[in-house]
């Protein structure tokens, strides 16, 4: 179930405005001389050094996605050569045929014909087929993907199976229908950029989650009625209460509001210990999937194919998993060296005495 709605209702969000993706020249294959990362190959591996090192990605990293990025050079006309880290990207539904590539540093790269907006890069340590996986994580770019990875894969090692995805950039309503026509019952975890332009993208892809389960619906004469009061884009929850049909729904819907309220209240108060608030929302929580479980049972989905995603931010002091990457590692430097001036200001004391 949405891990959103399990937790107390944030503030509205304005409804997200589209944005024009920007025009890109025609990508052809052709135009470049590629370098693949080999894995056995430690010399192979040294010319990816200075692309990643700078980016804090270390070798475990790499070796985890060594099939999913290449060195392109490209062929100019005047007859030089731009050598670039890159990054396939291809469609949802033909994996083998690359499309485009995300280039750091470029603009360059994608086809501006009819698959600019639905080429995606597409990766997974073990190769787990998009349609097979049970977890999605969407970014916007492959750096923080693959700083989200390194960060968590110590004590996540599920994510070697898991499928990462990203748009490089702001997400299209192409790119995201593609991912999510495949991969209905997996979990959607979107981990966009901790700022304005990542909330607006999020935002866009919870909507379109929640389409796809709508759209997945079949309407019948007595789940018609509500299902067409539910607005475009949300959860299923939020249709007309009075068109549920009478008995168990409607009072399992009326126990989550009631608990809900009370949560609400509890916490806005000021008067209640932190343990109770705590039981209060387990309570909440509890009704609310008692109550999803029977709306599942009216408009006849399983679990598997309900709405099911979770919003992952780096941590609140930097704006990407990237940039937090650097900073732990910034950090754990800094750690390192606190013994050796400790010890240096002792030799110090030890030499002035001395004297």
């Amino acid at each position: 179930m949405c891990n959103r709605l399990l937790n107390l209702p944030v503030e509205e969000r304005e409804e997200p405005i589209e944005r024009p993706r920007q025009e890109l020249r025609p990508f052809d294959i052709a135009d470049y001389d590629l370098y693949e990362f080999d894995p056995k190959d430690r010399e192979a591996q040294q010319k990816f050094a200075p692309y990643f090192e700078q980016r804090g990605i270390d070798l475990g990293t790499q070796h985890a996605f060594y099939r999913d990025f290449c060195l392109a050079a490209e062929r100019r006309e005047d007859g030089g050569r731009e050598t670039r880290l890159a990054f396939p990207m291809t469609l949802p539904k033909d994996a083998g045929r690359i499309v485009g590539f995300e280039q750091y540093g470029s603009d360059k790269g994608m086809d501006e014909g009819r698959h600019s907006s639905e080429g995606l890069w597409i990766a997974s340590p073990a190769r787990t087929p998009l349609a097979e996986a049970k977890h999605i994580y969407w970014f916007e770019n492959t750096c923080n993907a693959m700083a989200y990875y390194q960060l968590h894969r110590a004590k996540k090692p599920e994510l070697r199976k898991a499928v990462f995805v990203s748009t490089n950039g702001e997400p299209t309503e192409k790119q995201m229908r593609g991912v999510l026509e495949l991969t209905v019952p997996a979990t959607q975890h979107i981990c966009f950029d901790n700022n304005a332009d990542g909330w607006h993208s999020a935002w866009n892809l919870e909507k379109e989650i929640c389409r796809s389960v709508r759209y997945a619906i079949e309407e019948t004469p007595e789940r018609k009625p509500y299902l067409d009061s539910i607005p475009d884009g949300v959860d299923l929850t939020e249709g007309e209460f009075y068109l549920l049909p009478e008995g168990g729904l409607r009072e399992s819907n009326m126990r989550f509001d009631a608990e809900r309220e009370e949560a609400f209240s509890m916490r806005s108060s000021g008067l209640c210990a932190p343990e109770d608030i705590k039981d209060q929302i387990d309570t909440m929580n509890k009704c609310y999937r008692e109550y999803r479980e029977k709306l599942r049972e009216f408009l006849g989905i399983d679990r598997e194919h309900d709405v099911a995603f979770i919003c992952e931010k780096a941590d609140y002091r930097h704006t990407s998993w990237a940039a937090q990457l650097l900073a732990e590692q910034s950090r754990e430097v800094s750690v390192g060296q606190e013994p050796e001036q400790e010890e240096n200001a002792g030799q110090e004391r030890q030499t002035h005495f001395r004297r």
